[in-house]
C-alpha cells in the first residue's frame, strides 16, 4: 500500500502508463509488424526462407516479446496497487489472473524462438530433411500462437475485474473502465481458440483502444489522488 511518505498515486499511474506504452510499441512491433510479415501460415517454405533472410529482424522481434512480456508483468503489479483500495479481493484475484497471464505467454515465447535455432543450426540437416525442419518450424510457431491464446484468457480475466473495480472506484473514470472490461471479455474469446484466432483483429483493436484510452489518462492526468486516499485509508 501507498503511504503518505511514499511516492504518489498519480506518479504510480503515470509510471504505469508509460510502462503500458512500452508493452503496446514492444508487442506491435514483434507481433503487429514482424512475426506478421514473416510467418506465412500453411507455407513452411516461404516462412523459413523468410526467418533466414531476415535473421536480424527476427531475433529483434524476439527482443521485442522479451520487453513486451516484462513491461506487462510490471503492469499487472502497479494496476493492482492502484486499484487495491477500489476492492482488496477482486484485486488480488486480478493480480493473480494477471501474473499466471504473463507466465504463460513468457514460456509460449520459446515456441518463437525454438523455430530459429532449429532452422539455424546446419547440425539439424544432417538428421532431418529440409521439408521436415521446415514443417516442424512453422509447427512450433502456431504452437506459439496456441500458448500465448490460453495466456490471453487469463489476461482477459485480469483486464475484465480491472475494469470492474475502475468502474467501483471514484479515481478513474468510469467510461475507461466500461472499455477495459469490454476489451478483458472479448479476450475471453479464446476459451474457443479458433472463434479468438479469427477475430483476433477485432478484438486486438477494441483491447488496444482500452489500454490507450488508460494510458493517455494516466499519463495526463494520473488518478484523483484525494479520493484514492480517502478510500485506502477508510481500510486501514
Amino acid at each position: 500500500m501507498i503511504k503518505g511518505s511514499e511516492i504518489s498515486p498519480t506518479k504510480v499511474a503515470r509510471i504505469t502508463g508509460i510502462v503500458y506504452l512500452i508493452t503496446i510499441i514492444a508487442g506491435v512491433f514483434s507481433l503487429g509488424y514482424v512475426a506478421n510479415t514473416l510467418i506465412e501460415h500453411g507455407n513452411p517454405a516461404t516462412t523459413a526462407e523468410n526467418i533466414l533472410q531476415n535473421k536480424s529482424l527476427f531475433e529483434a522481434s524476439v527482443t521485442g516479446f522479451l520487453i513486451e512480456m516484462i513491461c506487462q508483468l510490471f503492469t499487472v503489479v502497479l494496476m493492482y496497487i492502484l486499484l487495491k483500495p477500489a476492492g482488496p479481493r477482486v484485486a488480488l484475484l486480478a493480480l493473480c489472473s494477471g501474473l499466471i497471464g504473463c507466465v504463460i505467454k513468457t514460456v509460449s515465447q520459446l515456441f518463437y524462438i525454438a523455430p530459429f535455432v532449429l532452422l539455424t543450426n546446419a547440425d539439424y540437416m544432417n538428421v532431418f530433411s529440409t521439408d521436415q525442419i521446415q514443417a516442424f518450424a512453422l509447427f512450433l510457431l502456431n504452437l506459439r500462437a496456441q500458448g500465448s491464446a490460453i495466456g490471453l484468457v487469463f489476461l482477459g480475466v485480469y483486464a475484465l475485474m480491472s475494469g470492474y473495480l475502475m468502474i467501483k472506484s471514484t479515481f478513474i473514470p468510469k467510461p475507461i473502465g466500461l472499455i477495459t472490461a469490454i476489451g478483458g471479455a472479448g479476450w475471453l474469446c479464446f476459451l474457443h481458440p479458433t472463434l479468438g484466432l479469427t477475430l483476433f483483429p477485432l478484438l486486438a483493436l477494441i483491447g488496444i483502444a482500452g489500454v490507450m484510452s488508460l494510458v493517455f489518462w494516466f499519463l495526463w492526468f494520473g488518478v484523483d489522488d484525494v479520493k484514492w486516499r480517502k478510500i485506502s485509508n477508510s481500510q486501514l
